[in-house]
């Protein structure tokens, strides 16, 4: 399980890094058209756009460990180790509840957009917005994983 786990990160950070890379090559392809041959692409800006959704969702979905996270507890480390794991675990119950709360009008939104298009590249918006699901679905199944382990007092949340 260690080896899939390990090789599903390096997929992951893989992707990112092929999305940043795509993001790097449109804003260069951009300014060489627009400063150089003095004739701007729009199409390049509205992918970069679209490049940066998917990696600022796929990262925080994916690549982002709990522990990479910026966390306020000092509350949580004032307290008893038993009491503040089961804190973490009611939060972490709170925040997976919350998303999947807003997982069906989410899904609804993203398949009304399907009737809308980019305005230059003419992706679909269902399309482009697609990847907020994924994310959602990772966050709701990551904290439920966090409180599980909070509260039966292990440190497997990694």
């Amino acid at each position: 399980m260690n080896r899939v786990s390990q090789l599903l990160r390096i997929t992951a950070d893989a992707v990112s890094a092929a999305l940043l890379a795509a993001i790097f090559i449109t804003f260069s392809l951009q300014i060489f058209s627009r400063y150089v041959m003095n004739a701007p692409l729009g199409w390049t800006i509205e992918l970069c756009l679209i490049l940066w959704l998917w990696l600022v969702f796929w990262a925080g979905a994916f690549c982002v460990r709990d522990e990479d996270q910026i966390r306020f507890d000092v509350l949580v480390d004032s307290l008893p180790t038993s009491v503040g794991r089961k804190l973490a675990g009611v939060a972490a119950l709170f925040v997976a509840g919350t998303f999947a709360y807003s997982f069906l009008p989410t899904l609804d939104y993203i398949d009304f957009y399907r009737i809308k298009k980019t305005p230059l590249l003419k992706f679909r918006f269902n399309h482009v917005f697609s990847i907020y699901g994924v994310f959602l679905v990772v966050v709701v199944l990551r904290y439920l994983w966090i409180a599980k382990s909070s509260l039966l007092n292990r440190d497997d949340s990694k």
